[in-house]
């Protein structure tokens, strides 16, 4: 198995495995397209014989605090759950994102998760994200959203 960038090619096939993966929290037909073709969200896949088996999707946000990491998506192909892919594409994700954090003073990494999502949650507490609670937001079959965040350490030394 590797990780790799994804690449347009691997989009039609990353896309019908997130909206299948997905579908729990939604229809993501449109949205997973969208995202794929963003520019601005790198998109992590997993490969096996060049059958895709899941993907990391990651973006830099500025919100009014600053620059901060967002993983938008891990998604693992259903028939391979539980095998620590997902970890493997967290870790993978983080990596990208830990690499940047300098370059734009980003102090976190935040993901968002529906409330019900236990597997998700697991996945990313396990990985050292804190659990800020309800975000207020929606999932568009209902879920409620919890914000899970982890904060980054600088490497900078602070001014005297």
């Amino acid at each position: 198995m590797t990780v790799r960038e994804a690449v347009v090619a691997d989009h039609p096939a990353l896309a019908r495995l997130g909206t299948q993966a997905f579908a729990a929290f939604g229809d993501y037909r449109g949205s997973m397209s969208r995202w794929l073709a963003n520019p601005g969200i790198a998109t992590l896949m997993a490969e096996e014989a060049g059958e895709p088996l899941g993907f990391a999707m990651l973006a830099l946000l500025q919100e009014p605090d600053g620059i901060h990491g967002n993983v938008l998506a891990v998604c693992v192909d259903p028939d391979r759950r539980r095998a620590g892919l997902g970890a493997t594409l967290l870790d993978a994700a983080l990596d990208r994102l830990g690499a940047e954090r300098e370059r734009f003073a980003m102090s976190r990494i935040i993901a968002d998760v529906a409330e019900d999502n236990a597997p998700a949650l697991a996945l990313f507490t396990a990985a050292g994200f804190i659990d800020e609670g309800l975000s207020g937001g929606r999932y568009p079959s209902g879920q409620r959203v919890r914000r899970l965040v982890k904060p980054l350490e600088s490497s900078t030394i602070p001014p005297c």
